[in-house]
């Protein structure tokens, strides 16, 4: 049955169920916006050619909780980062196979959207597209797709399997997991995958965010790896983790967040610790700096409120930010080389590179007898001499 058609200013718009379709576009032309409500009602379908729309603009939609349902006219080629990202209550969005790019967190935080089908027709996806979408149960990447960005589907907790067309020739899929077509890099694991999970040995490097607030509790990390991208395992349910000699860098964030985390072995090859890469792993009681790491990035093992003793090597000459800062419970940081330098915060402008040990009113550093230019505290927290074998 045919519903009445209503005419307001630059729309034709249908109302049917409590919901407003937009039949078709009446105004001049140029710059178009299309409203989120009218009459009270909101906007959740254009219809087939109601416009004259290439491309859904970015943050055309951004939280719009109303939204529930979107049906995207088969003209529009391009649907713009952020363009529905925060709509909470959408649940289902069709996308037709005149689309081409998915941008940049285009769905991102769409936490009701249970399902989406991925038309033929799209060649990107961007970074984070449906990042948070925590309902979405299983996917499948199109033979077409060409490109896609960082961590396309993080924080999707409910994702068990993501499928991808045989025929690509760019990407794959096993075992439900993501990978490049060569399977040398994992793109992303689904965050609803529980238990272990082997990293196969052909893999070389784990992508950024690519087990981002993932369900597993051990991952084993084959000595084929050699990179482990920035936020890899942030937000895991890790409880241990075991780096190979392989790896010669921890990226930004790369264990961020993983409170579950008890234990974590850095192997020697490792040369450098990223900001944030151990922040908030609020389970480690202890930790040992390997003897080849030069730098400690900001808050690098910033809110470790469970950490009780930390021991740094002779090769850190370079602590930043408040890489120990708010661990409200260490007792004990062994230097075993001379003092490094407390890297001041650039943000501010200022030197507050006692800032490194900000709230670790418990602490004392403890540093041995044949080093030198200790003074009595040492990034506000008071100093002792300590026999090597205690120091180890």
């Amino acid at each position: 049955m045919a519903l009445p058609v209503v005419v307001r200013a630059q729309f034709e718009y249908a109302a049917n169920k409590g919901e407003i379709t937009i039949m078709r576009y009446t105004g001049s032309g140029g710059a178009v916006t299309i409203p989120v409500k009218i009459n009270g009602l909101p906007v959740t379908i254009i219809g087939s050619s109601a416009t004259g729309l290439a491309g859904i603009v970015s943050s055309a939609f951004y939280g719009c909780v109303a939204l529930t349902n979107i049906t995207i006219p088969s003209n529009v080629t391009d649907i713009g980062s952020f363009a529905f990202g925060g709509c909470f209550n959408l649940t289902n969005a069709t996308i037709p196979n005149s689309v081409t790019s998915i941008g940049n967190d285009a769905f991102s935080d769409c936490e009701s959207l249970h399902h989406i089908a991925i038309p033929n027709s799209v060649t990107n996806i961007g970074s984070g597209a449906f990042e948070g979408c925590f309902e979405l149960a299983d996917i499948v990447i199109p033979s077409g797709v060409t490109s896609m960005g960082d961590a396309p589907f993080s924080f999707c907790t409910s994702l068990k399997t993501i499928t991808v067309n045989a025929q690509n020739l760019f990407y794959s899929s096993v075992d439900g997991v993501l990978f490049d077509k060569s399977q040398t890099k994992i793109i992303q694991c689904p965050g609803g995958i529980t238990g272990s999970y082997i990293i196969p040995s052909s893999v070389t490097s784990i992508g950024n965010g690519a087990f981002e607030c993932c369900g597993l509790t051990n991952v084993l990390i084959p000595s084929s790896v050699t990179s482990i991208g920035s936020n890899a395992f942030d937000a895991c349910h890790l409880i241990s983790v075991t780096i190979p000699s392989s790896v010669t860098n921890i990226g930004m964030g790369s264990f961020y967040w993983c409170m579950s985390l008890t234990s974590v072995t850095i192997p020697n090859s490792v040369s450098g610790l990223g900001a944030s890469s151990f922040s908030g792993c609020t389970s480690l009681t202890n930790i040992v700096i390997p003897t080849n790491v030069g730098n400690i990035g900001c808050n690098a093992f910033q809110g470790c409120y469970g950490l009780t003793t930390a021991t740094i090597p002779r090769s850190v000459t370079n602590i930043e930010s408040d890489a120990f800062g708010n661990c409200s419970n260490l007792t004990s940081i062994y230097f075993q080389g001379n003092p490094p330098t407390l890297n001041p915060d650039s943000l501010f402008g200022v030197n507050v590179g006692g800032n490194v040990f900000y709230h670790d009113h418990m602490a004392t550093v403890y540093y041995l007898p044949n080093t030198r230019g200790w003074e009595s505290t040492f990034g506000g927290l008071p100093t002792a001499l300590k026999s090597p074998v205690s120091a180890k």
